[in-house]
């Protein structure tokens, strides 16, 4: 018996190819890798937004103006000018001994930016260059670790503030700290005004309700690479952000 179809042609529908079959999964597997690239991009850019929007609540740039903190940091000639230090402050954060803070300086009507190094309550006196501290309760100055400062900017007879290089400006006695007030000082000794000087401040103190900011370790550290980064955009700090100024 003849099973043949006798030439005539089926009208169900034939299985594909094992080829073709194959050709369709691998195109679809295709465009479900091409899909998840482009999801993890998404995430990875929104990840960075938000970042972004956390970071900026939480910090504030600067441009450092003048050169009071020198070494530490460096500022430009003027706030219109090239060659300071972008970096970062907190608003929200309390400074501990030796951060560096930005305050308003009522006196000048502008922002500052110096070293914490006394509290209220604490007393300070500078022989010789010398930073000496006795912390409120204590009984005795311990000369402080001012690792920070370099000899070349604090020497006697150099500049506008060599009279500072003894504070009290007799080298003897010392100053105690107002309640609720920094005692400020800039790292450049010789060319700083700063809590030495009566006529900022009360007497020389800096009440904290006039803290704009502290400026983290970590803002500090990597100062280089927040400054190559605002240098190569051309950033503006303007606005929100806090531009430094120091008069002497």
């Amino acid at each position: 018996m003849d099973f043949s179809d006798s030439g005539k042609t089926s009208n169900e529908p034939q299985p594909e190819s094992l080829s073709s079959v194959g050709n369709c999964l691998y195109g679809k597997r295709r465009l479900n890798a091409g899909s998840i690239v482009l999801n993890v991009i998404l995430v990875i850019i929104g990840f960075l937004i938000v970042c972004e929007i956390i970071f900026n609540s939480m910090y504030t740039g600067l441009y450092v103006v003048h050169g009071s903190m020198t070494p530490t940091l460096t500022g430009a000639p003027s706030v219109n000018e090239a060659g300071g230090d972008y970096i970062y402050i907190n608003e929200r954060a309390t400074p501990a001994y030796g951060d560096i803070v930005v305050v308003f300086d009522q006196k000048k009507n502008t922002n500052i930016i110096k070293r914490v190094v006394a509290f209220g309550g604490d007393s300070v006196k500078i022989v010789e260059g010398k930073l000496f501290l006795k912390k409120s309760g204590q009984a005795e100055f311990l000369q402080v670790d001012e690792s920070y400062v370099s000899p070349l900017y604090n020497v006697e007879g150099v500049n506008v503030n060599a009279l500072y290089y003894n504070y009290p400006a007799d080298g003897s006695g010392e100053h105690v700290v107002a309640a609720n007030s920094y005692f400020l000082l800039g790292d450049n000794r010789n060319d700083s005004s700063d809590s030495r000087d009566s006529d900022n401040g009360e007497n020389g103190d800096y009440h904290k309700k006039f803290l704009v900011g502290v400026v983290p370790w970590w803002s500090v550290k990597f100062k280089h690479v927040s400054t190559a980064w605002h240098t190569f955009f051309n950033f503006t700090l303007r606005g929100k952000s806090a531009i430094i100024t120091e008069e002497l």
